[in-house]
């Protein structure tokens, strides 16, 4: 299977925005990406699947797509736990699992602007008034062509 892991920007305690790219760019270094309570696709994605990772928000390099990982282990989290709140001193919902993923740093020179994908993609609805609904929810599937072709511009 074939997965979008999305981050949007989030508000810290203090009431401050964090962009969404600071928060990934610490995800790739660390290899982990914590999924969340109401997480769509929460209990299919699994081992072995591959995802592109995408900025949503409105901070530094929104709409991109940045990079893609191998799923290499679903970490089941034995209770409830706060899994980015301390690290980034964020409000957030707990974390109920984790993904674990080769470690990585990112390239900014192969950023995908998702606009210039729009007719080339199958999974962004045809009102384009509405594109950015699909990217609610924190991880949407996608099909094995739309994968390749936005995954080959990441190389």
């Amino acid at each position: 299977m074939f997965y979008i892991l999305i981050t949007t920007d989030k508000e810290t305690i203090s009431g401050a925005k964090i962009s969404a790219f600071e928060i990934v760019k610490q995800r790739l270094k660390i290899g982990k990406w914590p999924l969340y309570k109401g997480t769509n696709f929460i209990d299919k994605i699994q081992e072995s699947n591959e995802c592109l990772v995408y900025i949503a928000g409105y901070k530094k390099f929104s709409q991109h797509i940045i990079s893609k990982i191998k799923i290499q282990k679903v970490e089941i989290l034995n209770k409830e736990h706060d899994y980015e709140e301390k690290l980034f001193d964020i409000i957030s919902t707990p974390a109920l699992k984790v993904l674990e993923f080769k470690p990585q740093e990112i390239n900014d020179n192969k950023f995908i602007n998702i606009r210039d994908e729009f007719s080339s993609i199958d999974f962004i609805p045809n009102n384009m008034k509405r594109w950015g609904i699909f990217f609610m929810g924190g991880v949407k599937r996608i099909n094995s062509k739309d994968y390749y072709h936005l995954s080959k511009k990441l190389i």
